[in-house]
């Protein structure tokens, strides 16, 4: 504009504005760009091809060759549309290879400064003949006077300067090249650079019958599960086409087959041969996981075998790798549960790993107050999840986990497809830094694959005992792990747990009582005047017995098989007592074992009282008695103390741990047991014990008769003789409470011969 004026409304006017007054100029219209198109090129518009009709001013007329539709667009519009992707511009005479194969190099990034180096030099050069004009089959003096210009600017000299048919052949190449590209009147250093990968053959050898034949042996042959090789499949193509072209015929080499094996998509290939698991896990795009906004929000559950023998800490045989069950915080990556033994993953060892996940983990300071462990820090994870990812494994996906899911209660139980272990990258991940970082270092370690381990035996280097094995396990989770910086957090997960449980509060554990029943396997039996019979056991109460005569708690039993039922869980490591639920009160009452068989069955797991019945039925059959089982079980707790055969498999020792329960409880709040009492590590313990006693009294015997001096078997302070157990087993075999540390006896040794259990 050439001028304005501001002028102001009158005073009676409220609102203080402006208006323009201004006198503006005469415009000749704008003039739109237009397009440099010809009759020859087609337009694409939409997957349909259309040829250029006319041009009327700034319109465009494109019409379909084969419908006669009739599309007219401006120039602007069309530029739109070729901007947004819904239109493109096929110029006439160019292939779509030459047009492909232009787009390919235009991204100069990709090559060296040499490679762009000598583009921009014969670029140059053809600039310098474009300007002189020779375009047309110049005159080789003419070229040569342009090339001595352009080398003088440029500085070339003797063999720098190019020969004139090499100049006007990069001439020609540019001006073809940059037609396939663009205008086709000035060429770029795109269209100069080498273009080493588009040299060479591009045609098969081969005519179409041969490698038609070729393409369906790969299909019938090659592509299936049996995945016979190539070199088996070069052999049947060319006994098929000896047989069906002729003897003359021209064969394929090992070249030809793989080329047409590798012109499929890969994908496909690896699917049709391996599996959708392994061609997902190679090809196929994985998406992150979100991290939740709060702890627990999100809690990761998986097993693994840990990569390190343990050893019998009575004999010191080999026992094998125990399992190692974990569950993680999304959030934080903090450790939150544990459970470790030689119970293989079941929904045994997922209870034992939930139930030291919500309760806290004050078991730790017992035992390092004790001297068992040397750990220095805490464990301060704890909670009840909301949500908890599992994969689709058996003891994932039984009613028991459901149950305990519902009880808790956690919201949501997200189990995920089988195989997919990107769905819980938290704990896979962990797992895998567990075992590098931990295990592997161990004497011991079978590493993580045959062809790592190499000569190495882990049987004959194994040195960690199970309690070990324990020990070191919570030492790197509490002192390494927890404290060391996380990549992904770019903290370590201690600090961001402490963090952010000031900022999003834990769901706590009310009632012990009520939630440990919870962690049980769940079954239904009929209630009987005698009780309940489950697994060969009776389990009767007086308060059990008097509920027949509840009409509430009658009518609310559930119906199982047509019939009213009672529900009731009970604890996989101790078949002492089952937990019955009262579904009319919403609570669970404890339901000993019938008296006479509380000694049999207090500290016996189930998986043990199995291969005690498979043995009492082996000996007397079906009618099997308590004194069959307490029969069954001594003969079985005499085998277990004997000597362990030489040549025994790691098999059969492993079924050794599990019936003795080497790990068969997970220590949760104040216990420090890792097995329940009265079990048969327990009676192993005492069986030595007795042995070493005997043998005590032996050798005291015979110094006795050697002086015929009586000798004193008591302490000096009339108590029991002091037993050769260490601290640590007599902290971990002990079933009495634990007392508090009290301050004001610290003129007590606790760690003397004399000193009260800790």
């Amino acid at each position: 504009p050439s001028g304005y004026a501001l002028t102001p409304l009158p005073p009676a006017c409220n609102t203080m504005a402006w208006f323009y007054a201004a006198e503006w100029p005469t415009f000749a219209p704008p003039l739109t760009p237009r397009l440099d198109l010809s009759l020859e090129d087609r337009l694409n518009y939409r997957g349909t091809s259309m040829r250029l009709e006319r041009r009327r001013g700034e319109y465009l007329d494109f019409v379909d060759g084969i419908t006669g539709e009739l599309l007219t667009i401006t120039d602007t519009a069309l530029s739109e549309l070729i901007f947004t992707g819904l239109a493109s511009v096929e110029r006439n005479g160019i292939d779509d290879k030459a047009v492909a194969e232009a787009r390919a190099y235009r991204d100069l990034s990709v090559y060296s400064k040499d490679e762009v180096g000598v583009a921009r030099r014969k670029l140059a050069y053809v600039r310098g003949l474009i300007a002189a004009n020779l375009l047309y089959r110049p005159q080789t003096k003419d070229v040569e006077e342009a090339i001595a210009k352009v080398a003088a600017d440029l500085g070339d000299l003797g063999d720098a300067i190019p020969k004139p048919y090499l100049a006007k052949r990069w001439l020609q190449l540019a001006l073809r090249r940059a037609k396939a590209s663009h205008d086709g009147k000035t060429p770029s250093v795109a269209d100069l650079i080498e273009r080493h990968a588009s040299k060479g053959r591009n045609k098969p050898w081969h005519d179409y019958e041969t490698r038609q034949i070729i393409q369906d042996l790969i299909e019938k042959r090659y592509l299936t599960t049996e995945r016979i090789s190539v070199e088996t499949l070069v052999s049947e193509v060319r006994d098929h086409i000896r047989k069906s072209i002729g003897p003359n015929a021209k064969l394929p080499g090992r070249k030809a087959v793989q080329a047409e094996i590798d012109s499929l998509p890969q994908q496909e290939v690896a699917r049709r041969r391996y599996g959708e698991f392994v061609a997902f896990g190679k090809f196929a795009a994985v998406e992150r996981q979100p991290d939740p906004e709060a702890p627990l929000d999100v809690i990761e559950i998986d097993h693994t075998p840990a990569d390190v023998f343990v050893i019998d800490g009575r004999d010191g045989v080999p026992i094998g790798r125990p399992w190692i069950a974990i569950a993680i915080d999304r959030c934080t990556r903090m450790p939150l549960g544990i459970s470790a033994g030689f119970d293989p993953p079941s929904a045994h060892s997922v209870m034992q790993c939930l139930r030291n996940a919500v309760m806290p983990k004050t078991y730790v300071q017992r035992y390092v107050d004790a001297g068992v462990w040397d750990v220095r820090g805490d464990w301060p994870a704890w909670g009840r999840p909301r949500l908890l990812r599992c994969d689709r494994a058996r003891e994932n996906i039984g009613t028991d986990l459901d149950v305990l899911a519902e009880s808790l209660p956690i919201k949501v139980l997200d189990v995920k497809a089988g195989r997919r272990p990107y769905h819980k990258g938290a704990i896979e991940r962990f797992l895998g830094t567990l075992n590098r970082t931990l295990l592997q270092e161990q004497r011991g370690t079978t590493f993580s694959s045959i062809a790592d381990r190499g000569d190495y035996d882990p049987k004959k280097n194994a040195v960690l005992t199970f309690e070990d094995f324990l020990e070191r396990l919570h030492i790197w989770l509490i002192d390494v792990y927890m404290r060391r910086e996380h990549r992904e957090l770019r903290d370590t997960p201690l600090a961001v747990w402490n963090r952010k449980v000031l900022q999003h509060k834990i769901a706590p554990i009310d009632n012990a009582a009520d939630i440990l029943p919870l962690f049980g396997r769940v079954e239904h039996r009929i209630l009987r005047r005698t009780g309940i019979q489950f697994a060969n056991l009776f389990y009767t109460s007086p308060e059990l017995v008097a509920l027949r005569g509840n009409r509430k708690f009658m009518r609310s039993l559930e119906y199982v098989d047509h019939k009213r039922k009672v529900r009731f869980r009970y604890d996989t490591s101790d078949l002492g007592a089952i937990h019955v639920y009262l579904p009319h009160e919403r609570r669970h009452i404890r339901v000993p074992i019938e008296r006479s068989r509380r000694k049999y069955a207090t500290g016996l797991s189930w998986w043990a009282h199995k291969q005690i019945c498979r043995e009492a039925i082996a000996r007397v059959g079906r009618n099997v008695d308590q004194a069959a089982l307490d029969d069954a079980k001594a003969r079985l707790g005499r085998s277990l103390t004997a000597d362990t055969p030489e040549g025994m498999l790691i098999r059969g020792r492993k079924k050794m741990a599990r019936i003795r329960q080497i790990g068969g409880v997970t220590p949760y709040g104040d216990s420090v047991r890792t097995s329940p009492a009265d079990s048969f590590d327990d009676l192993l313990a005492a069986e030595v014990e007795r042995e070493l006693e005997s043998q005590e009294e032996a050798v005291l015997l015979a110094e006795e008769r050697a002086t015929s001096t009586p000798i004193r078997r008591k302490s000096a302070t009339g108590g029991k003789r002091s037993s050769p157990k260490t601290v640590k087993d007599e902290a971990r075999h002990s079933s009495e409470p634990q007392e508090a540390y009290d301050p004001s006896d610290d003129d007590i040794d606790y760690y003397g011969e004399d000193a009260p259990a800790p």
